[in-house]
């Protein structure tokens, strides 16, 4: 074990900090800022502020009275009342609580790091762990200490901010998102997969999904950074796809060499469109969400984030059970979209259930968690609902939590793996169940 060096703290921050807390009603302020009991190095700060939150959530006034009644006798003895009264008469005014918290949290998260490195030195020294495992537990805390806590924002940076968005959009078209490439789906989105938002496709095996996970990064990979891991399928297979739906020439054709000159044409602007693109693949199986975050940080321009699936992802913790696995699985799905700008695309698998009862799925068949159709920002599903014609795919949107939900009649060209919209055959019969 390595002998740890002079921790990071700051006791005038500390007792900064409290101090406006006894002067007015500003706890909401340290909370949004993260502060918790880790923040207090000094076990009498830490000790008074455990006192503050209970008088907090007992829904009183925390002030000198409240705080020394929860204390109680004995613990005032045993820590000092003239050191308690000094913190509570270190500052004379509670409006530079947000600047004490601030700098207590600033040193929390350097003691954090330097516990992180005093660790992975001690894993590095003994040599019993594989060095993937060190870097994986490495940069999934370092992913959560990064996590940006909720800012309070007023009224102005409010408004400023839906202005801001709505200015964006107004640019755009209208359009609040990275267009998918099928009209109807983007209608309902209101523009495209959104920034920031986790967006959940799911449905039963080949249906489609990888497929159309597939052309959504194709419409984007030309203009932004799309980050694409397969769990399930090697980057040859997923670049067949891509071709043949690229050059609209079906695979087995490609693969049989037996083209015409306008299919050799259109084959060789396919390879050259997906060589110049902004695509990044990584096949490598059983990956965590802590090294997905990793490897999509670096790419440039990131514009969409693809994970295909979120069943075969690694998770944090193997001991618990699958529900709470998916959960943390979709919890961190959910963090990579707020952190890194960029809309995140989950794939699922449904249930069992939806085959057997020969019905349209819902949010309930999402496989093993809840958390998915909690966490999501919009979920969509596949479904065919005529297991004699292959062609007819509903694309089913259950949640959207930015407009409209609904449903569209796509036709599957499974020669080319490309949806194309409308599916006219089935559009005249169709009557859609959510209504406008």
């Amino acid at each position: 074990m390595i002998a740890p060096p002079i921790r990071p703290k700051d006791h005038d921050a500390e007792r900064g900090l409290l101090s406006c807390l006894i002067k007015g009603d500003v706890i909401a302020v340290a909370l949004d800022e993260g502060v918790n009991l880790k923040t207090f190095i000094d076990p009498l700060h830490a000790t008074i502020w455990e006192a503050m939150l209970a008088v907090d959530k007992a829904k009183e006034d925390i002030n000198e009275i409240s705080v020394l009644q929860k204390l109680g006798t004995k613990r005032i003895e045993d820590l000092g009342k003239d050191e308690i009264w000094g913190v509570f008469n270190s500052c004379d005014t509670s409006g530079h609580a947000h600047r004490f918290a601030s700098a207590a949290r600033e040193v929390e998260r350097m003691r954090g790091l330097q516990s992180l490195a005093l660790t992975m030195l001690d894993k590095v020294g003994m040599g019993e762990v594989p060095s993937s495992e060190v870097i994986e537990q490495a940069d999934r805390t370092l992913f959560g200490m990064n996590a940006q806590e909720g800012g309070l924002k007023d009224g102005v940076e409010v408004e400023e901010a839906a202005w801001k968005d709505f200015m964006e959009a107004r640019e755009s078209g209208g359009k609040n998102g990275y267009p998918t490439g099928l009209a109807d789906l983007d209608n309902m989105l209101g523009g495209g997969l959104r920034r920031r938002t986790l967006n959940v496709l799911a449905a039963r095996p080949s249906t489609g999904k990888t497929a159309l996970a597939l052309q959504i990064a194709a419409q984007l990979m030309n203009t932004k950074g799309v980050y694409f891991q397969s769990l399930e399928m090697n980057a040859g297979a997923l670049g067949k796809r891509l071709v043949s739906h690229l050059s609209e020439v079906p695979v087995h054709l490609i693969e049989s060499g037996h083209l015409d000159n306008l299919q050799h044409h259109a084959i060789e602007e396919a390879r050259s469109k997906l060589r110049g693109s902004m695509l990044n693949l990584d096949d490598k199986g059983g990956v965590s969400m802590a090294l997905c975050r990793a490897k999509a940080r670096r790419v440039k321009d990131l514009g969409l984030i693809v994970i295909d699936y979120c069943g075969l992802v690694a998770p944090a913790d193997p001991r618990v059970p699958r529900e709470q696995q998916i959960a943390g699985i979709s919890k961190d799905a959910k963090m990579l979209a707020e952190e890194l700008d960029c809309p995140v695309l989950l794939l699922s698998q449904l249930n069992r259930a939806v085959e057997q009862a020969a019905r349209d799925p819902k949010l309930s068949d999402l496989r093993e968690s809840g958390a998915l159709e909690q966490d999501a920002d919009s979920v969509l599903f596949l479904h065919q609902p005529d297991k004699d014609d292959r062609e007819r795919v509903m694309l089913l949107l259950a949640k959207n939590r930015h407009g409209r939900t609904g449903m569209s009649s796509l036709k599957f060209d499974r020669t080319t793996q490309t949806f194309k919209p409308p599916y006219v055959a089935a559009k005249k019969e169709y009557r859609s169940p959510f209504g406008d």
